[in-house]
């Protein structure tokens, strides 16, 4: 064995792994994320040791799983950051990477679901508790990512200068986020059902928290139980709400979509191309990008474009040259050059 390492097993590595992470000050999300895939690295691979681990170790791990493209690179990068911690913790050798001969695979760009403005109110009509409208108006009117919208509190919120304070939890920056009116409108209906919920509201508690059991009756025809709409279940106004995502999937459900994939990242691509659809014709294009890209907490444009997706860039790219000159620079010539057998020529 080399002296200058100090081989540990498997899960013992992945523990410690999980600890820097945490140390760091890494999202609980992110660090989840690696977890979940070094565990099930572990369960194919055995608890090995940590410098036991070679190329054909990896070729087992994706062989085991019929996985997209997308989610394979997702794992291959989780793994290449697990290995170069190995590497400068002394867990293996220096040189030692057993992803070197695994390339990125090439994944087909396709267009991801956004809705309409006309879809809105219906997607929040859609939701079956006042709590679920309250987080899809969050998510489509701040723009918020669902862990963000989690952690709101109702002294966040500011009616009188029009402000929702947040923190985009990627970037560890704080935001005032802008209260429009139709976040206003739906934000106030919520205050007044969440006071008639509780008896009162506390600027500790959790702006949109976890409710406890919806309420059932049996229904007198199939004798099966059915969840009463009449009687909505109340908040847990100190316990934060779990999976966002999960309250987004259910109005999508209701209007017919596959939910699959789909979550709060739905409708932030969705407002965020509605609003710079709003802006480009009156403000332009580039300055409508920085708005979106401020709202949507990005500090890179270029991720903001993908949220506002391929086909709206074509379509501004072919607004700005049909009917136009696509070079205007470039002075007109009277004179056409052509090019006959290998000649060349000229005519005025």
């Amino acid at each position: 064995m080399n002296r200058n390492i100090q081989p540990a097993s498997l899960s013992a590595a992945i523990d410690e792994f999980a600890a820097h992470l945490r140390a760091k000050r890494r999202a609980k999300n992110t660090v989840d994320g690696y977890v979940y895939v070094l565990h099930k690295a572990l369960k194919t691979w055995g608890d090995i040791s940590t410098d036991a681990i070679e190329p054909i170790h990896i070729d087992r791990f994706f062989a085991a799983g019929d996985w997209a493209d997308s989610t394979q690179n997702q794992y291959l990068a989780s793994l290449r950051v697990f290995f170069k911690w190995l590497r400068n913790s002394r867990y293996t050798w220096p040189d030692h990477d057993p992803t070197v001969t695994w390339e990125v695979a090439r994944v087909r760009s396709k267009d991801r679901l956004r809705l309409s403005p006309d879809e809105f109110y219906p997607l929040m009509d859609a939701c079956s508790h006042p709590r679920d409208r309250a987080v899809v108006a969050l998510a489509l009117f701040t723009l918020l990512r669902g862990s963000e919208i989690a952690t709101l509190k109702w002294a966040d919120v500011d009616f009188g200068a029009g402000l929702l304070h947040a923190v985009h939890h990627k970037t560890k920056l704080e935001d005032a986020k802008p209260i429009g009116e139709e976040l206003r409108e739906e934000l106030v209906a919520w205050q007044n059902w969440y006071r008639l919920d509780q008896g009162t509201i506390k600027p500790e508690w959790f702006l949109v928290p976890a409710k406890g059991p919806d309420f059932y009756e049996q229904d007198p025809a199939t004798k099966r139980l059915v969840r009463d709409t009449r009687k909505p279940a109340h908040l847990k106004p100190t316990k934060k709400l779990g999976k966002p995502y999960e309250v987004i999937k259910r109005p999508l459900k209701a209007l017919g979509y596959d939910t699959h994939w789909e979550g709060v990242h739905t409708l932030r691509r969705s407002g965020g191309s509605a609003r710079f659809q709003e802006l480009r014709g009156s403000e332009g294009a580039d300055f409508a990008i920085m708005e979106v890209a401020s709202l949507l907490g990005h500090t890179d444009v270029k991720v903001s474009q993908r949220y506002i997706g391929w086909n709206i860039a074509k379509e501004q790219r072919n607004e700005s040259i049909i009917g136009k000159r696509m070079y205007p620079s470039i002075q007109r010539d009277s004179r056409i050059r052509l090019v006959r057998g290998g000649e060349h020529g000229s005519t005025s």
